[in-house]
């Protein structure tokens, strides 16, 4: 069986996925105790990527339709990008509960963009002339990392400047 271990949290708690071919469950380790993380469904693929310190887990499942997920106290919520093309991947969350990962759209054309979401509400972002933007991390000052391409063949690392839940209550009002 194989398992990969996709994040950590300040406290040593570490997410990830296990299984044959792949990760077909995702997981949470903390200290001893051991607990599958797969939302209900039937999935080709679970990976839980990225978890806080109050124990909320992001991740998303690999199937026909891709699509996120945010697991809190044994309840599980969708993460999908109004507008994806089947396809949102979550990959990381800080102490705040902003979430951020990568959906395809096709509007116009078709490429991945990245996103953070927090309480219902997304905000999704580009870098500058790239063709596509992939959100890997966040950490708990809200510095989002992840990677951008020019052309699809060479890919570039980039880091932004904080986003907080703040702008999340202004596009909110708006």
């Amino acid at each position: 069986a194989d398992s990969y271990g996709e994040g950590i949290d300040s406290a040593g708690d570490i997410v990830g996925g296990y299984g044959n071919f792949g990760a077909t469950q995702g997981f949470e380790q903390a200290g001893t105790k051991f607990k599958t993380v797969t939302p209900p469904g039937t999935f080709n693929g679970v990976y839980a990527t990225g978890i806080n310190k109050s124990g909320e887990i992001v991740g998303w499942t690999l199937s026909s339709d891709t699509s996120g997920f945010f697991y809190n106290h044994s309840k599980f919520q969708t993460i999908a990008v109004p507008g994806a093309n089947s396809l949102t991947e979550a990959w990381s969350i800080n102490d705040s509960g902003i979430v951020v990962g990568w959906y395809d759209s096709c509007n116009p054309l078709c490429a991945d963009h990245a996103f953070a979401f927090m309480k219902g509400k997304f905000l999704s972002f580009d870098y500058p002339g790239a063709m596509e933007t992939y959100a890997y991390g966040i950490n708990s000052a809200g510095q989002i990392v992840g990677s951008y391409t020019f052309d699809q063949q060479t890919f570039h690392g980039f880091v932004t400047n904080p986003i907080t839940s703040q702008v999340f209550d202004i596009s909110a009002s708006r």
